[in-house]
């Protein structure tokens, strides 16, 4: 007896297909667009902007239609010649160097025939005293400054005013004094006998002429510039020419 066997085809392993959804797929499938934005995606958003302008600024400084230089240059600030003369007449009167004097006043009162120790009166006076400089900024014509390119600057000024001698009575002294009996007898009388008012004027006469011959002027005419050149370069100033010169009287050439 014969058994047939019937050949079945064989069947396939059915096929699987794995899909893995994250988080965040499902709240971008529910909306029904894209995820959120991160940080990358943000970066990558501005590069691209960044790399948009540059072309732009490029093609418009080829064309013309773009200034770079108005956007990028520098600016330069020049300082004008009304408010560079109001600074310098700020400074008013500028004590400009200084000079400190010694003298000896000598005073012989002899009198004639008669022996000193009978009458007369011999003085040493020592007289200390100083001697002030001055340049006056104050009354500056509107002419005497001048401010040229390239950061120079010229200024005429006043030539430096040599004040009045001043005596120190705490330094100053009489260090010899002789008076004949005649003038001791006499003092009975007199309210000040010793008064030592001529020596100071005397004194402070001599300190004066001392100032005049010691280079007092010409020393405050230099302090004078390189208090300028300071003074100016801190304003940018890097050429500074300064001069003195007596002002021209009101009427003098008419």
């Amino acid at each position: 007896m014969t058994t047939l066997l019937e050949e079945r085809p064989a069947t396939r392993d059915p096929q699987v297909t794995v899909r893995l959804v994250t988080e965040e797929g499902r709240r971008g499938g529910r909306g029904g667009g894209g995820g959120g934005l991160t940080p990358g995606g943000l970066l990558n958003t501005f590069g691209l902007g960044a790399i948009a302008v540059a072309i732009l600024l490029v093609v418009g400084a080829i064309t013309g239609l773009v200034d770079l230089g108005g956007i990028f240059g520098s600016t330069k600030t020049t300082t004008s010649t009304k408010v560079l003369l109001k600074d310098l007449k700020d400074l008013s009167s500028y004590n400009a160097a200084q000079g400190v004097y010694q003298v000896d006043v000598e005073i012989d009162g002899d009198v004639p025939v008669v022996p000193d120790f009978i009458a007369g009166e011999d003085v040493t006076f020592r007289a200390i005293g100083t001697v002030d400089a001055t340049v006056d900024f104050s009354a500056l014509a509107t002419d005497a400054v001048e401010v040229g390119a390239d950061n120079t600057v010229s200024i005429i000024l006043p030539p430096p005013n040599m004040g009045a001698a001043v005596v120190d009575p705490k330094r100053s002294e009489v260090i010899n004094r002789s008076r004949g009996l005649i003038n001791r007898i006499g003092d009975l009388f007199e309210e000040n006998p010793t008064s030592d008012g001529p020596l100071y004027i005397e004194g402070s006469a001599r300190i004066a002429k001392a100032a005049r011959e010691s280079g007092l002027q010409e020393r405050a005419q230099e302090n004078t510039i390189q208090m300028l050149e300071g003074f100016l370069s801190r304003l940018g100033f890097t050429d500074v020419t300064v001069s003195f010169e007596k002002p021209v009287a009101k009427g003098a050439g008419s």
